[in-house]
């Protein structure tokens, strides 16, 4: 199997870099959506407004960031789909490791680190998939392992969505832009056969 030099080249192996470190951003996210209540003081009204706030803006930060980087960094790679599982390995990742602690192992034998790792990904998007995760458990007014599960399969939808739809949307450009430059070429190849018509008309009287 042989490739390109054009895929080691600095600037490429650079974006691949970003995309792998950018990865573990909306897990930390998320666990400062978790961790800061801990050390905020309840009796200060600005300081929970502030909190309140940021909990409703951080889905918006990672939904937005994940197209950003989508629009602007994994569809500059040579094979946007590998770039595009890259970004989002973290998130893989904590799926598979929530399914790994939660679903197979029993509680006894779970492990705290990876238990708690595996729920941060979709922590910072609960507000957007509690809902989703409510609906697979009616009747109930908390979620439980079930509604858990989804609410972690759906942030993981919504962030590679959001980054899909940003990778897409400069392919989706450069094709209409391709379709355009196509469709004038054809013109103008159109009118210059035109304008030469009538010259080969005459000509074939003339013999």
């Amino acid at each position: 199997m042989s490739f390109s030099s054009r895929h080691f080249t600095p600037s490429n192996t650079n974006a691949w870099i970003k995309i792998g470190c950018a990865a573990i951003i909306p897990t930390l996210l998320g666990l400062l959506y978790n961790m800061l209540p801990r050390f905020l003081s309840p009796s200060s009204d600005m300081v929970m407004i502030l909190f309140e706030m940021f909990c409703i803006f951080v889905p918006v930060i990672d939904l937005l960031l994940w197209f950003f980087l989508g629009k602007n960094l994994v569809s500059t790679v040579d094979k946007p789909v590998l770039g595009w599982l890259l970004l989002n390995w973290v998130g893989i990742l904590s799926l598979l490791l929530f399914v790994w602690q939660f679903v197979l192992t029993p509680e006894s034998q779970q492990i705290g680190a990876i238990a708690i790792f595996s729920q941060q990904f979709g922590a910072g998007l609960a507000l957007l998939t509690f809902n989703i995760g409510a609906l697979f458990q009616p009747g109930s007014n908390t979620i439980e392992l079930q509604g858990a599960l989804v609410m972690q399969i759906s942030a993981l939808i919504f962030m590679m969505g959001a980054s899909l739809l940003g990778v897409g949307i400069p392919k989706l450009s450069d094709k209409i832009s391709k379709g355009r430059e196509e469709k004038e070429k054809a013109r103008k190849a159109a009118i210059r056969a035109r304008a030469q018509m009538p010259g080969k008309l005459a000509g074939g009287k003339k013999k």
